[in-house]
């Protein structure tokens, strides 16, 4: 199996409703009736039968929501702006710890080291550390605190980054003691049950290596299910970033409405050609900007 590089995410985000919003922010797409989703429940979104007149959208890397867009991501203390409309989503790091969360994981030997004892970091952020999260103790505590936010900031839902359904080496500077894919993949499952449980059932958006892009599905597709099957949707993260493989892209997207999940496209390219490709539904989000 060739393993795509993994590039760092940044968004996300669903909504069931159709608020009234500034026809100069809809992204315009011809009108489609959506089949099977009738009843749809997820979590706490309900989606009936619903005939779409136009491509949903979502805001990722602002400090607010815009006015118009249906979901917005919110990191840290984001909040969307008074009067916004919109669904907000709980920004989280799967299994990286800030410092003071990593102190405390430390002194319960909770975090991944190396088998020469180096404790782990992302390649490019070395004050972050890695929680074990093959640790059942390490994962509930994590679980917890993800949860935690969600429910205090009332968010809909939450969005879990860098989750695994395999072990990306040139994402970390080292790799745990005794490591294997499928010990991150039932990790990552692991997590994403927990949090929604831990939510009393708000959805969750799962982001991380093997879901980004079509390629990267279809070359680690039954690890992928694994995690896919236990969210509510996913965000694919380089939507038409490499337009020679924009059909995989389209066909990642086909078969995630065709599971009755949420899909999150983060466009990676021009505006137009992101639309072009993108299939309008209850269930699809396209991002607002391109980055």
């Amino acid at each position: 199996m060739t393993r795509p590089t993994e590039v760092r995410f940044s968004a996300v985000l669903p909504a069931s409703r159709r608020a009234t919003k500034n026809p100069s922010r809809r992204l315009k797409s011809s009108r489609a009736v959506v089949t099977g989703l009738l009843g749809l429940t997820m979590g706490l979104l309900s989606f009936p039968s619903v005939q779409a007149a136009e491509i949903q959208t979502y805001d990722i890397d602002q400090f607010k929501a815009t006015t118009g867009s249906d979901a917005f991501l919110s990191k840290g203390s984001q909040e969307p702006g008074a009067g916004y409309r919109g669904r907000t989503i709980n920004y989280e790091q799967s299994f990286a710890l800030n410092s003071t969360e990593a102190s405390y994981a430390r002194s319960h030997g909770w975090l991944a080291k190396t088998c020469s004892g180096q404790e782990i970091s992302p390649a490019n952020i070395p004050g972050v550390k890695l929680v074990d999260a093959r640790i059942s103790a390490a994962l509930d505590w994590r679980a917890g605190m993800i949860a935690a936010e969600t429910l205090q900031k009332n968010r809909h839902g939450t969005y879990l980054d860098t989750l695994r359904s395999y072990w990306p080496d040139s994402f970390y500077n080292g790799s745990p003691c005794n490591n294997s894919d499928e010990a991150w993949n039932t990790a990552s499952v692991n997590l994403v049950q927990a949090v929604r449980a831990k939510t009393g059932g708000r959805f969750v958006i799962a982001n991380g290596a093997g879901l980004g892009s079509g390629k990267a599905y279809f070359g680690n597709q039954a690890a992928a299910d694994k995690i896919i099957n236990a969210a509510q949707g996913i965000q694919i993260e380089q939507w038409m970033r490499n337009t020679k493989n924009a059909d995989l892209d389209k066909r990642l997207m086909q078969t995630m409405i065709g599971k009755g999940k949420m899909v999150f496209a983060k466009c990676k390219s021009a505006m137009t050609t992101c639309q072009s490709h993108f299939i309008a539904s209850p269930l699809t989000y396209l991002s607002s900007t391109t980055r």
